[in-house]
This record gives C-alpha cells, structure tokens and sequence, in this order.
C-alpha cells in the first residue's frame, strides 16, 4: 500500500457518492466480463451500529511501514462512520490488556463516540482497529534473476495436473499482458543503457586518445586504449557520470513533487489546527531545499566538466554528454521496473509460495504465519480491564472478553497469509489453546485486491498430487468454518477485486461439500458443493491502462460501502 488516505477527502468523496441517491452496485469496467454485484448495505442514513468490535487488518505485498496499514484502514474506516453519522467520533491509540504474556501486546487505533461522562477508554461501544505487521520478513530474498526462473518453472515446466487459475482468458490476457509488457519496458531501457554505454565509451576513447587511432571495435581494444589516457580524461568522464545522476534524480523529484502536490493540499485544508500546519510547510521547505542541492551539485559539477573539457582542449564533449546522461537514465529506469517487478509484485509471492523449494524460503513463510497469527491471537484474548486497574497488574478469575465481535480484513498476499493464520487458529482451537468463544467471535472475513485463487495455482503447480494439496486448504475440513451468507453459523466471507488488478482475482475455487457450521461426520461425498466466499466487482479507479490500481481500495469510497457496512453492522 502506497497511497496515503486523507480523512477529509475520503469523507467528502464517501458523502458524495451517498448523496447521489440510492446506493446502487458500481457499474462494471469496460473491459471486465459481466459479474452479479452483491446487493449494497441500506442508506447512508442507517445509524452505526453500537457494539464492542475489533477489526484486524493484515497488509498485503510491497514494503510497507508498521502500522500503515492501520493508519490507512482507520482513516477509511472513520470517514465512512462519519459519512454515516457525523457527530461525535473521535479517535485515539488504545493499549488493550491480554489475558496471556506473549511478549509485545498489540496496541490499536479506536474510533468511538463518548456519550455523558464517558472517554475513548470508558466508552460503552469503539472499533478498535489492528495490525497483522509481517512486511520486512520477506524483503530481500528474490532477485529478477531468481524470480526470472520461478516465472519459468511455474509457467512452461509445471508437473502438476490439477493446478490452475479459475479466471475467465480476459483476466488471465491483461494480467499476462501487464506483467509481460513491465519485462519487457525493463528489457528495453536495459538494452538502452547497453548500447549509450558502449557508445559512450567509444566515443570517449576516440576523442582522448593520444594516438587519435580508430574507434576500438572490441571491449579489449577499448581498454588497451584506455590505459594510454590522461588522468583529466577520466576526470571528465567521472564529472559526467555524476551530472548525469543528479540530471536523473532532479528529474525524479520533479515526479515526486508533482504527485505530492495534489495529497499536500488536500492534507492543508484537513489540517485540524497549527501544528499540523507548521509541520507541512517545514516539509515543502525541506523538500525544497533537497532539490535545491541538487540543482546547485548539477550547475558546479556542469561549470567545472566545461572548465576542464576547455582547458585539456577537448571542447567537443556535448554528444559524449549526452550519451552518459541517457545511459544513466536508462539504468536508473530498468531498475525502477525491476525493483518495481521484485519488491512491489512478485518478490513476495516467489518467497510465500515457493516454500518446498529453499530452506530459507520455508522458515520465512513459518515466521510470517507465527507473527501474525501471535498478533491476532492478542486480539482474541484481550480482555476487560477493572475501573481502577493499573498498566502491570494481573486479573483474576475468569475476565470478559474485550470484543463482542472481531473482522479479518486482508489485502493482496495478506489474504493468503490470513487463510493460513485462521487454519492455524483453528488447530489452536482444536487443541485447547484457544476457546471456542473466542474462535466465535471473529464473524468475518474480508479480502481485497486478494492474491488467493493464484498462490492456490502456485502451492499446486509444482506438485504432481492431490494429496499434497491438504497441506493449505482442505474443502471439507476448513470449508464449514466460511460461508457467503451473512448471519451463517460460519465465518462470513467477502472479496472485493479490481479488474485490472493484476494480483486480485474473483474467488470461485473455495467450496465446500460441508454445510457451513456443521460437523465435520456431517460430510457427504454426494452433496452439492456450495460456494464460500461472495464476490463485489469493483470499478478500476484509473483511466491509464498501466496504471497499477492494486494500492487503491482504501482510497475508493465504493470499497467502503461493502467493507464499511460489514464492519459496522
């Protein structure tokens, strides 16, 4: 998630598209096959409902800070409410007490509205919101190179017979097509920098060679050439490359601040006193001041290649120049598509789903289920504190649960991890370690931009067996724990996915032959399947076919008429 959520501007974008009218499904994108949309929650005058609840978010790919994914979520979250009902929400940081000693507690954002002598801690009814952090322990582990041949192997040389990716050839066609033509851009820009470095450095020996011999036609030749030269000829091609980067990264925050302008003033006329006020405008100063060293590095390093190339009477330098400046760039910008491709998209993904492959790769996929299934846990044994109880004392006897009700809501890969964190909850669950209360007290689970339906396809694709498959999802076992019906004796279960997103999918392959909440000896091998998860198609909040929408549910107000109803109802 890289977009930052302003409150005020969500808000007012959440009260314009309620004061359209009735609350209709969004109109399907252009390019997407027809789809049902799942009937909206009622007006946007039904009143919030009043009860203790938590909301439990896990981040999905791409670095992410800790807690920005809470941030986010509340800042969505507390602009809806306030669409709904705009008096007297306010939102504060809350330290639950947990039942267990299990190391760092969770800590939360809660939005509540105080009646009487009540506070944010006395409050009769809040939703507390938390985290799931688990970004920094896949981080660093692909390459392109490794990732390269993982794309290879899971695509051309897969040796399983059952794995597959339930999506319509229009889906599948623009996810191919988007990650194809992203290679590709990074093929180009590199060849690019290959041919203006090759030519640049010709060019270079040519015009300081002493010997003023033909341009070298190998790279032995070059550098033979290359040892007979000044020390002033290696100056000036070092000053070049050190303008060509500054160029680049001028230019970089030239895009930087162009982006920003638009948050920026939305975050000043949000502003909710001075400090907030002085803070932003030290940042434009800053950032300011940034570009200003740059402009000032490229006009001295500019001044002193002109000053030499003058005084070692090699003034015709320009198309030397020229060529570093628009290799630099060329490298600067294949590694952008690159990091984009590795940290951003796939990196991720090849780490969580590629476990039985590397050692290492299995012991990070292990942490990341442990972390965040440690952080939930602390969320399901919170529990009431007395009026006069101090930060270090223990209760006694049995406390009440903090939370009448607990949501999942999960992004992107955190969708997958969160399946897993609820499978391995419920083992807990099974052996004792968790309460059955406290198992049902989490009613629902939302994904969105959900990466499920293809780290299905990439748990299976390099295993030659069914069997094998029970190792992450078995329908009849897990399958009655979710259903697509609110108000089910199960989990209820909802996805929200963008078209062009080329993570999300439509989930359709998660059924069960068990019905939801019944015993697992109430299996039937001949009853019909039902399906466990509803689906909401949501419209692609870009024009630009490139555009990378993954990042833009919590900034779209139609994400928050499902999501928001769900959690508040």
């Amino acid at each position: 998630m890289k977009r930052t959520i302003s409150v005020a501007g969500l808000s007012e974008a959440i009260k314009a598209a309620f004061s359209e009218g009735a609350r209709r499904p969004a109109p399907h994108d252009a390019t997407a096959p027809a789809t049902p949309a799942t009937a909206l929650p009622p007006s946007s005058g039904t009143p919030i409902r009043r009860q203790r609840t938590a909301v439990f978010v896990i981040h999905g790919i791409s670095p992410i800070q800790r807690y920005a994914m809470q941030d986010q979520f509340a800042d969505g979250l507390f602009a809806y409410i306030q669409a709904h009902d705009p008096t007297g929400w306010i939102r504060s940081v809350k330290w639950p007490h947990v039942s267990v000693d299990a190391g760092l507690k969770p800590s939360a954002i809660r939005i509540s509205r105080p009646e009487g002598g009540e506070t944010a801690d006395t409050a009769s009814a809040y939703i507390d919101i938390f985290e799931g952090y688990w970004s920094p322990l896949s981080k660093g582990k692909a390459t392109i190179a490794s990732l390269l041949q993982w794309l290879l192997n899971i695509t051309f040389l897969a040796n399983s017979s059952t794995a597959s990716i339930p999506a319509d050839w229009a889906k599948l066609w623009w996810d191919v097509r988007y990650l194809c033509c992203a290679l590709f851009g990074a093929a180009v820009l590199a060849g690019v920098a290959l041919i203006g470095a090759t030519f640049s450095w010709q060019r270079f020996v040519e015009l300081f060679s002493s010997a003023k011999i033909a341009v070298p036609d190998s790279v032995q030749a070059a550098l033979n050439q290359a040892l007979g030269l000044k020390w002033s000829a290696f100056a000036e091609l070092l000053l070049m490359l050190a303008l060509g980067y500054c160029i680049v990264q001028l230019c970089s925050i030239a895009r930087t601040r162009w982006v920003t302008t638009k948050q920026t003033a939305t975050l000043e006329a949000d502003r909710a006193g001075k400090h907030l006020g002085e803070r932003l405008i030290s940042a434009k100063k800053w950032h300011a001041f940034t570009a200003a060293v740059f402009v000032a590095a490229s006009c001295f390093i500019l001044v002193i290649a002109v000053a030499l190339a003058v005084w070692i009477q090699q003034p015709a330098t320009v198309p030397l120049a020229l060529a570093v400046v628009l290799s630099v760039a060329a490298v600067q910008g294949a590694r952008a598509i690159a990091d984009f491709i590795v940290v951003d998209v796939l990196g991720d993904v090849q780490v969580y789903c590629t476990h039985e492959e590397t050692a290492e790769y299995f012991a990070v996929r292990r942490q990341i289920i442990d972390t965040v299934s440690n952080a939930l846990l602390g969320v399901l044994k919170s529990v009431e504190t007395p009026p006069d109880f101090a930060v270090g004392e223990s209760i006694e006897g049995n406390p009440k649960p903090l939370y009448d009700q607990i949501h999942i809501a999960a992004h992107s890969l955190g969708s997958t991890i969160g399946l897993d964190v609820l499978m391995q909850i419920r083992m807990l669950v099974n052996q004792g370690s968790v309460s059955p209360q406290e198992w049902d007290s989490i009613k629902s689970f939302v994904t969105f931009g959900t990466s499920l339906e293809k780290t299905r396809f990439l748990f299976d694709v390099r295993k030659p067996t069914v069997s094998a498959a029970h190792d992450q999802w078995d329908a009849d076992v897990y399958g009655r724990f979710f259903s697509d019906v609110k108000g089910a004796p199960a989990i209820y279960w909802h996805n929200l996915w963008y078209f062009r997103d080329i993570v999300a999918n439509e989930i359709v392959s998660y059924t069960s032959d068990v019905p939801a909440g019944a015993a697992f000896d109430a299996w039937n091998g001949d009853a019909p399947g039902h399906v466990l998860c509803g689906n909401t198609l949501l419209v692609s909040p870009e024009k630009n076919p490139l555009a990378f929408v993954h990042g833009d549910y919590l900034a779209d107000p139609k994400f928050w008429e499902i999501a928001g109803a769900i959690v508040t109802s």
